[in-house]
Parts: structure tokens; sequence; C-alpha cells
């Protein structure tokens, strides 16, 4: 699933990479995971309060990440993780 690389140059620099198979059971976990999350806010939060949500996570993520003087990539406007996911 991932795969361990030495260099030859330095001994100390180890590479690791994820290989297709670790892929795939990371892409089908996060699925379950949306699913559950998804689950578990639609039973205590309307549509409203959901979006609500999802903006101030992302506030609080910028924030943090301006105040530790790093970058990620943006983020969608909106998480929107369609009903099918399993969970």
């Amino acid at each position: 699933m991932v795969k361990k690389t030495t260099s030859q140059k330095d001994q100390r620099i180890v590479s690791i990479n994820i290989q297709p198979k670790g892929e795939k059971l990371l892409k089908d976990t996060m699925q379950v995971g949306h699913g559950q999350a998804r689950k578990l806010l639609k039973s205590s939060l309307s549509d409203a309060e959901i979006k609500q949500l999802d903006k101030l996570l992302k506030k609080v993520r910028d924030g943090a990440l301006k105040q530790l003087e790093m970058k990620a990539k943006p983020l969608p406007e909106t998480m929107d993780i369609p009903d099918s996911c399993p969970g």
C-alpha cells in the first residue's frame, strides 16, 4: 500500500509513497467517513446550520493557517457530500 525508499546518497533520507492499492483504500475509507459525518450532521442540524458550520470551520482553518504562516489548497465553497456515500 506504501513504498518506502531510502536515498542512496544519504541513508537518513527516506521517502514514503502511497501506491495505487493504498490510494484506493484511502479513497474508500474517506467515503465511508464522509457518509458517517453526513449522517451525524443531518441528524442534529438543518441544511442551513450545516452550511453555517462549514463556513465557520473554514474561517477557523484559514485563521489557524495564517497564524502558523502556512498555506493550503483552497477548499470548495461548500462541502457537498452526496447522500449516496457509504456509511
